[in-house]
């Protein structure tokens, strides 16, 4: 058997140069789960996504870390709506939206003029503040000084929890030295992992941001559109929330993949937000099984 396999990089209009890389298979319902775990492992990418199944207004679609299944993920949702609305219109006019149908719920992708994706961000729940923080520190490589605040706000979308790490500078972000091994026995079992960002970008933006995942399987990761909302949230509570409609977010740049990720403040007072970015169709391909 073989299968159409799409390769996007989301988060950047900057072809094979920057964002997040997905896999897409978008003629996925023969697919069992054990396959279509076994391809993304095989392609080993952050997540790749399956399409079991559309129509005019809606897609379902499951999504894979190499070693799991999970229920919601920014860039996989961007970067699969944008390839199937691409191949939607070759034969067909184009769509102001389309809704994907996840494992941890219904999703509502836009097609902006300006070329870029948007997503309903999922609502956010808060958990106070992480009382570790001076053994994060440690894992991570940074010492009290560089940090705004000992406060970590532990903020969720969903059942992974990020812990926010606010740091004073771009460059104390890039120093980070990160004791794996020691992140993990710290983390294990919480569900927990921490975004890091300065309240500032280097190219632009607002923010610079760098997410380490070592218990989903991600040593780090380029571009973290899931924990948009609640980083946005964590810029509230820590009183650092720029007096702006629309947070542009730099991540990936450490990793030589730079990703700039778009938050849209719909509502100042209840901090519903849409992220979007552009994305790159970088590769067409089979499958073979």
């Amino acid at each position: 058997m073989e299968l159409p396999l799409h390769v996007v990089n989301v988060f950047t209009n900057k072809g094979i140069y920057g964002g997040n890389q997905l896999g897409v298979l978008p003629d996925a319902a023969s697919l069992t789960t054990a396959e279509m775990q076994q391809i993304a492992k095989q392609m080993n990418y952050s997540e790749s996504t399956f399409v079991t199944n559309m129509d005019e207004q809606s897609a379902d679609v499951r999504i894979f870390l190499p070693n799991s299944e999970i229920p919601f993920a920014g860039h996989p949702t961007l970067g699969s709506a944008y390839l199937i609305e691409k191949l939607h219109q070759q034969n067909h006019l184009p769509r102001d939206k389309l809704r994907l149908d996840l494992q941890g719920g219904e999703v509502m992708t836009y097609f902006d003029h300006s070329g870029r994706v948007y997503m309903d961000q999922l609502s956010v729940t808060e958990y106070g503040m992480y009382d570790e923080s001076e053994r994060l520190l440690e894992t991570l490589g940074l010492t009290p000084d560089q940090i705004i605040s000992e406060e970590f706000p532990i903020i969720a979308p969903s059942s992974l929890k990020f812990i926010f790490v606010p740091v004073k500078t771009i460059d104390a972000i890039s120093q980070i030295k990160v004791n794996f091994e020691g992140l993990q026995e710290l983390l294990e079992g919480t569900d927990m992992e921490p975004y890091v960002f300065a309240p500032h970008g280097m190219d632009g933006g607002d923010i610079y941001a760098r997410f380490f995942a070592p218990n989903s399987g991600i040593i780090e990761d380029p571009a973290t559109g899931s924990a948009q909302a609640s980083l946005i949230r964590a810029l509230e509570v820590l009183k650092l929330l720029p007096e702006k409609d629309e947070i542009i977010v730099e991540q990936g740049y450490d990793m030589g993949r730079p990703s700039t990720l778009y938050n849209r403040i719909m509502d100042r007072d209840t901090l519903e937000v849409k992220t979007g970015g552009y994305v790159s169709h970088i590769l067409e391909g089979m499958i073979h099984l």
